[in-house]
């Protein structure tokens, strides 16, 4: 399902970056230039965007000062004015999170007005994109690979443990309603405004929460919405266009599955390519046992055969 018809490559896409908007609302920054996406994208500049270089509080009237992020790249000594062509053959890892918060005004609002972090990229349930800072910049979202890597924050409320069925209960409750035999997302009204763009309804991609182990640990979750994995495959597609040193692949296990633990240091310093965030610490399990990498990687490879489908559950 497309958010728009319109806004979903209709327009044989410029594949090279450019100082001036071709496609404004389909574009990511890097470096100053415009990036064809293929998918709604909101900037930090655009009305409604969520501005990560605001230091201090956006929602609150007060809380922590100071910056959310680090100018320039550590390996290009914090240089704000880092152009593109040294950004594209040095940065060689996506990291993919979920928020937690289910949906992307929320998760700006935790990470730049509580917890003192950014990441480039939050990815709302309806497929639209908001980019918080332009990507020559540092964003703080997954500790030792900052300084070459590009973070995505997707909105999704997150895993519960199948065993504590209270919560597994309280969660379903409260975030999703059967409906035809599908899971469709029903964000509780004592979160207010949640600033998504899109109509909705918004319905999981598949029809049954998922069962997974993390760092050993069996967790379960719903999955994420069509319409953002299609966005993501989109901006998978564009990275890589534009840092060559993201590889089409995840860390992978002996049996050749995708790896769902943390990677020793050496290993996660020479990856390159789509990492999750608990491929980084133990201390997180993002983006869940329900995040389909295989969903993944195949979208980016159609896109990349010149053109990707839209489907449903």
């Amino acid at each position: 399902m497309l958010i728009a018809a319109c806004t979903r490559g209709t327009t044989p896409p410029p594949h090279e970056p450019s100082d001036e908007p071709r496609h404004p609302g389909q574009e990511i920054i890097v470096g100053g230039k415009h990036v064809y996406v293929g998918a709604p994208v909101v900037l930090w500049t655009d009305p409604g965007g969520y501005n990560a270089y605001v230091p201090g509080p956006v929602f609150a009237t007060s809380g922590p000062a100071g910056e959310r992020y680090a100018p320039g790249r550590a390996w290009a000594d914090n240089d704000p004015t880092i152009g593109f062509d040294a950004l594209r053959t040095s940065i060689d890892k996506l990291v993919v999170h979920y928020d937690a918060c289910g949906f992307s005004r929320r998760c700006f609002r935790i990470l730049q007005d509580e917890r003192v972090l950014s990441a480039h990229f939050l990815l709302d349930v309806d497929g639209t994109l908001y980019q918080t800072l332009d990507l020559r910049d540092t964003a703080w979202h997954g500790r030792s690979t900052n300084a070459r890597s590009i973070g995505v924050e997707i909105a999704q409320i997150g895993v519960y443990s199948p065993k504590d069925r209270a919560a597994d209960a309280h969660q379903k409750r409260r975030w999703y309603v059967r409906e035809g035999g599908r899971l469709r997302l029903a964000i509780p009204a004592e979160f207010g405004e949640t600033g998504i763009r899109g109509a909705g309804p918004f319905y999981a991609a598949r029809n049954r929460p998922v069962r997974g182990r993390i760092h050993g640990t069996l967790w379960e979750q719903v999955d994420f919405t069509p319409q953002q994995y299609e966005t993501l495959a989109r901006l998978t597609a564009a990275l890589r266009r534009t840092f060559p040193l993201i590889r089409l692949d995840v860390p992978r296990g002996a049996d050749g599955r995708a790896y769902s633990g943390e990677l020793p240091a050496a290993t996660l310093e020479a990856f390159q390519g789509i990492l999750g965030h608990y491929h980084i610490t133990t201390e997180r399990n993002d983006p869940g046992p329900a995040f389909d990498w295989e969903r993944l990687l195949s979208d980016v490879r159609a896109i990349e055969r010149g053109g990707l489908t839209a489907r449903g559950p």
